[in-house]
């Protein structure tokens, strides 16, 4: 998923739109994480989700939100409200369509 996004930011930009990436695995700590981001390019922003906010997001959105792997993604809009959840890695293409479709509506 995220070599689909690098691949999508620079058609999409970042003036409008913000991208962040959320790391369900509690085991893993944030150095972890920024030398992952650093090393594979990846400049934009990460966190590793708190406990409390998994099992929100669990209840909200169900439990492939947080199976390793699965690489779901939404979009937030503006005004709070977000997308519909999608799985699967798509092509920088298809994520480019996902991201402007949704944030039109």
């Amino acid at each position: 998923m995220q070599r689909s996004l690098r691949s999508a930011i620079p058609e999409l930009g970042t003036d409008n739109y913000k991208f962040i990436s959320l790391v369900v695995d509690t085991n893993v700590t944030d150095a972890d994480v920024v030398n992952y981001a650093n090393t594979q390019g990846f400049d934009w922003t990460f966190t590793v989700a708190a406990p409390e906010f998994l099992t929100a997001f669990v209840n909200q959105f169900g439990r492939t939100v947080v199976t390793i792997g699965s690489m779901g993604h939404f979009v937030l809009r503006p005004d709070g409200s977000q997308s519909e959840f999608f799985l699967g890695t798509p092509p920088p293409a298809q994520l480019i369509q996902e991201i402007r479709s949704v944030s039109s509506q």
